[in-house]
């Protein structure tokens, strides 16, 4: 399979936490995130974590790269303030870190719907809900296993061009949509890569989202690749980061070529580049 080289055009700084006396070095992220980021928990050393909170949720830890990591999603409606993260070892020390969520402003927009797409705002949003359902359905799948072994990248040659963030607030006509990705112009025909290893889990058409593709990474992150040219996998593919999954596009609910990319942490919706980011602070 064709490899795609995957560009990455963040200024990353390391945000880790001072090696502990008793047996483990700790990494985090960040210490102050904003809604909608993706935080890294991490600990190397004899000491081992065997449980977790944050945010009134269990922490999940999986071996990788020589430590064991927990993928936290911010979700981009939580409260903005301070929230306590707690991590029992089996040696039955406690770590304990204040995390600052930072409000985040979201970008509103007035957009219309294509004349060719033959839909009222109503009926896209009746669309979009019922394709929310089906997209729910494959990703709420955690898959306890890592099928990633490099850290994640952005899917094309050229990521800075980002037509539309993440959360933006769009309305179209009566009713209010919110956009649960990044859209990354580009030409039509060009090559998507695989944002990281994983597993194809679903190709379709989709009125509104056109050609797409879900990825399973593993331990409940995936990512999905919409509006499509075409799609170069098929449902059970193993594929590496880099690996040409299709080509750029227009098709569904798209005005010019464009790639919407989502990411799913935990069937919650995170920012695709800045889930990229924290990945490579973690290298």
């Amino acid at each position: 399979m064709r490899k795609l080289i995957l560009f990455l055009s963040f200024i990353i700084l390391v945000s880790a936490i001072p090696a502990e006396a008793s047996g483990y070095t700790a990494f985090m992220s960040d210490m102050a995130p904003y809604q909608g980021d993706t935080l890294l928990v991490s600990f190397k050393g004899t000491a081992k974590p065997i449980s977790g909170t944050f945010m009134g949720k269990p922490l999940t830890f999986f071996d990788y790269k020589n430590s064991q990591m927990a993928v936290v999603p911010i979700p981009a409606l939580q409260k903005a303030g301070r929230y306590q993260l707690w991590v029992t070892f089996d040696t039955k020390e406690v770590f304990m870190r204040t995390v600052t969520v930072r409000a985040r402003k979201f970008v509103k927009i007035v957009l219309g719907i294509p004349k060719e797409l033959g839909l009222t705002d109503t009926q896209l949003v009746t669309k979009l809900g019922e394709q929310k359902v089906s997209i729910d359905a494959t990703v709420k799948a955690e898959t306890p296993k890592v099928y990633f072994e490099k850290a994640f990248g952005m899917p094309l040659y050229d990521n800075s061009k980002i037509t539309s963030t993440f959360g933006e607030i769009r309305q179209t006509g009566n009713s209010v949509i919110r956009h649960w990705g990044i859209d990354l112009k580009g030409k039509e025909g060009a090559s998507v890569g695989a944002m990281s290893g994983g597993v194809i889990r679903s190709t379709y058409f989709d009125t509104v989202y056109g050609n797409t593709i879900i990825l399973d990474h593993g331990e409940g992150i995936y990512s999905l690749y919409m509006h499509l040219q075409k799609i170069k996998v098929k449902e059970g593919d193993v594929v590496e980061r880099g690996d040409v999954i299709g080509l750029l596009g227009r098709t569904g609910y798209s005005t010019a070529p464009h790639l919407h990319i989502s990411m799913k942490v935990n069937s919650v919706p995170v920012d695709p580049a800045r889930l990229v980011e924290a990945f490579k602070k973690k290298i």
